[in-house]
């Protein structure tokens, strides 16, 4: 259950490409880098964390925050 930096990079290489089509690069790739780094923690203060929710949250975050 170990996550390594590849698959890491996939991901931030990934949704960069589906981000990329709605909003400009760079919010794109800062919102991509940011919710992989998020998505790369397996528990918060001794909580499991469900990756999916906690990516496309800290996404739109990052996005809203634009």
């Amino acid at each position: 259950s170990k996550k390594y930096f590849e698959g890491l990079f996939a991901g931030i290489i990934f949704s960069f490409a589906g981000a990329i089509i709605f909003v400009p690069w760079i919010h794109a790739l800062t919102a991509s880098i940011i919710a992989m780094l998020a998505e790369s923690f397996d528990e918060i203060k001794g909580m499991p964390i469900n990756d999916n929710i906690i990516v496309p949250l800290v996404a739109g975050i990052v996005l809203s925050l634009f």
